[in-house]
């Protein structure tokens, strides 16, 4: 019979062996995964799904469910969080159907193939929005000063929003399927 101090010892050894070969194959793997998460690429966006995406797309994924913002302390609404909540997605796409006269002259002139739309109301039910994604012909030119067509219609746009005179460079209403919230602010906007 071998002592036991001996048979105590090797146990020991083999017990240090093993923790210590799990011990850098664990360090060994979390390297591989450090390294692999450096030198993955971005994923590169296919251009000819993205011109088309208005179109491949789920109506859903171009307007989410709901949309919510955080105001500063100190804003109107005194630092608490807006939640807006689409109430319908209008069927057209149309850039006719979907935006106002002065709108369609401006996205007209930069190439507009669609403007789909879709409605939010407020979580107070006092506000109702309708939101419009200006669909543009791929590959525009840019313009003298380097400019590409969606860059001059979101500057023109935002020089109409501002004029007072020309308020119309907005989306159509659109009421999400008769929604009675949306249906009275139809009534009060046409007044």
């Amino acid at each position: 019979m071998p002592p036991s101090g001996e048979s105590a010892g090797t146990g020991r050894g083999c017990l240090g062996a093993g923790l210590a070969v799990a011990g850098v194959l664990l360090l060994l793997a979390a390297t591989a995964l450090v390294v692999l998460g450096y030198t993955q690429r971005g994923e590169k966006i296919n251009p000819a799904w993205a011109n088309a995406m208005w179109r491949n797309a789920p109506a859903e994924r171009l307007f989410p469910k709901n949309i919510a913002m955080h105001y500063e302390p100190g804003t109107a609404s005194g630092g608490r969080l807006a939640s807006w909540y689409r109430v319908g997605i209008a069927p057209d796409t149309s850039c006719r159907a979907g935006l106002s006269e002065k709108a369609i002259d401006l996205a007209t002139e930069a190439g507009c193939v669609a403007a789909p739309r879709a409605t939010y109301v407020d979580a107070t039910g006092n506000m109702v929005a309708t939101v419009a994604l200006v669909a543009l012909k791929p590959g525009g030119a840019e313009n003298e000063n380097g400019e590409t067509p969606a860059a001059v219609l979101d500057s023109r746009l935002a020089e109409v929003r501002y004029d007072f005179g020309l308020v119309n460079a907005q989306p159509r209403d659109h009421a999400g399927g008769g929604t009675g919230r949306a249906a009275r602010h139809r009534a009060t906007a046409a007044e």
